[in-house]
């Protein structure tokens, strides 16, 4: 009887001791590869000793890393690219952004800033605009033509981005535009006020490409304004 007692305390003790070693091994090895991984990413060998972006025109190397908070000696290898990403696509003025890591120490940063079209004049405020109507700051400011009005509507703001890009390589220059939900867009170009109003905007530059040759003969200086609304029935006011 006490030789079964005694094996019995000894299974007894030995299943504890199982239990305890298999509850502390995953504990143990976590321990182990925390401690690891710790010792790795703070090897020399991997921590960043150059960035390379390429792609920024109006943006500083300085701006782009301080926005993204990146320490220069951080390890290449503790870098989560994805978050990364997510900042700098954030920033107003970036398009598109590729990251990738170059073993063992270099990171590159590869993006595509917003082209601006035309910049929004709105009280004491400027804002630039893409093709896709994104707003955004800039530093300094490019000739651009200006919009002024309802561009906070987006279909109309869309038109009148449109409008500048379809005379982006015309000879008419369009210093300015004015928006209005009612009226539709007013430009003005070498000093002529140029009602399009809404819609049919092909047909209606059609029209005014051609009265402007026309009436070049007489001298474009006299002319005011020009009405297109109505495409068969163009208006010219002339100074005076």
């Amino acid at each position: 009887m006490r030789k079964n007692r005694y094996r019995s305390s000894i299974n007894k003790k030995r299943l504890i001791l199982k239990g305890l070693l298999l509850f502390a091994t995953p504990f143990i090895f976590g321990i182990a590869f925390f401690k690891g991984y710790f010792l790795l990413i703070n090897q020399p060998y991997f921590q960043i000793k150059e960035i390379k972006i390429t792609g920024n025109k109006r943006l500083s190397k300085n701006e782009l890393l301080t926005w993204i908070n990146l320490s220069p000696h951080q390890s290449l290898l503790s870098l989560r690219l994805s978050l990364l990403k997510r900042r700098l696509i954030s920033h107003p003025a970036i398009e598109e952004v590729n990251i990738y890591r170059k073993w063992p120490d270099k990171l590159i940063i590869s993006l595509k800033e917003r082209e601006p079209v035309a910049l929004i004049y709105d009280d004491a405020r400027v804002l630039a605009t893409d093709k896709e109507g994104f707003l955004f700051h800039m530093k300094d400011y490019p000739n651009l033509p200006i919009i002024k009005g309802a561009y906070k509507d987006r279909s109309l703001l869309g038109e009148a981005i449109n409008l500048l890009i379809d005379l982006k390589d015309s000879p008419l220059k369009i210093s300015e535009l004015y928006l209005d939900q009612d009226l539709g867009i007013t430009f003005y170009t070498n000093g002529i006020e140029v009602y399009l109003g809404r819609g049919d905007y092909e047909r209606k530059l059609f029209s005014l490409h051609k009265v402007l040759a026309y009436l070049d003969q007489i001298g474009l200086e006299k002319i005011k304004r020009i009405d297109l609304n109505r495409v068969k029935k163009v208006c010219v006011r002339f100074e005076g």
